[in-house]
């Protein structure tokens, strides 16, 4: 009670507004008609700017067509086989579009050939300037049909081709089957088995020796035979080369890599080129051989 007594004993500085205003009455009008002349003509600028810019992004020369878009792309090494379309979709758009290059990218991201967009420019009136890069054949499948090129990725490139693509790989994977359509990723675990293994053959001067062409993953997780060799490597000479299970397993008793490089170093010694033998079967303790029309043999 007594803060309230306090509270109300308290008094505001009494204003004198209009006696300010009578005072000023004149400079006000003065300002209120300066702010008025201004407005008038901004106001009419904004009316005019908004009816030009409706007027020039209706004209036809700043519509893009979805069609113009529709350009069928392949990179210089596929000498114009397999194209692939550019899809943009949709209804025409306007060139001032905010939204037009992000629009264009993505059409050019979802080409199975492309592997990056860039940069996306629009050049008025109705031009899009696209920069992007192709996705580079990394190793070649080989099928009854021809080759079927995948990138570093695991992404199948279009195309079935009868000549081998320009792969950084030059061992071949064989014994694929169900290839996925171009652009997806082929999830296969025996894909990754084979190029785990065409990569050691790329950086590995023994194999390189053997002159391995191919690499066959048909016989992944003992998928025709358990008992046999998982992977098989195919030489130049027509010798096989049965490696055991995939590189990296942890399987108990499963000989490591430099193990059965060693082996092969062994063989190779004996058996310059690999000449006369069937197979080489590597991933035992020591190498076994097989010479053509000749029995088993352990060396």
């Amino acid at each position: 009670m007594k803060l309230w007594k306090k509270i109300s004993r308290i008094r505001l500085p009494k204003i004198p507004i209009r006696p300010w205003l009578r005072a000023h009455r004149g400079a006000l009008l003065r300002t209120g008609r300066i702010a008025l002349y201004s407005a008038i003509p901004a106001l009419i600028v904004l009316l005019v700017h908004r009816e030009v810019y409706s007027l020039v992004i209706g004209k036809k020369e700043y519509s893009v067509e979805s069609d113009s878009l529709r350009v069928s792309l392949a990179p210089s090494w596929a000498k114009g086989k397999h194209t692939y379309p550019v899809d943009p979709g949709g209804e025409p758009w306007n060139a001032f579009d905010g939204g037009a290059a992000e629009r264009v990218g993505h059409a050019f991201e979802r080409n199975p050939w492309v592997r990056c967009v860039t940069s996306v420019e629009r050049l008025f009136p109705n031009r899009v300037k696209v920069k992007f890069e192709y996705r580079v054949p990394h190793a070649a499948v080989r099928t009854a049909e021809g080759w079927i090129a995948i990138d570093e990725q695991r992404v199948r490139l279009p195309g079935v081709w009868t000549e081998r693509p320009p792969c950084a790989l030059r061992a071949d994977l064989v014994g694929l089957v169900g290839a996925p359509a171009p652009g997806e990723v082929w999830d296969s675990p025996a894909l990754a088995a084979g190029l785990g293994l065409a990569e050691l053959v790329e950086s590995e001067p023994t194999l390189a020796k053997a002159e391995v062409q191919a690499v066959d993953v048909s016989n992944v997780d003992g998928r025709l035979d358990p008992r046999k060799s998982e992977l098989a490597m195919l030489t130049g000479g027509g010798c096989i080369l049965y490696w055991g299970r995939p590189c990296g397993t942890k399987k108990f008793g499963e000989r490591t890599v430099i193990e059965k490089i060693e082996n092969l170093k062994r063989v190779l010694q004996e058996y310059p080129h690999l000449d006369g033998l069937q197979y080489v079967k590597l991933f035992f303790k020591r190498p076994t051989v097989l010479e053509k029309d000749s029995r088993t043999t352990g060396r």
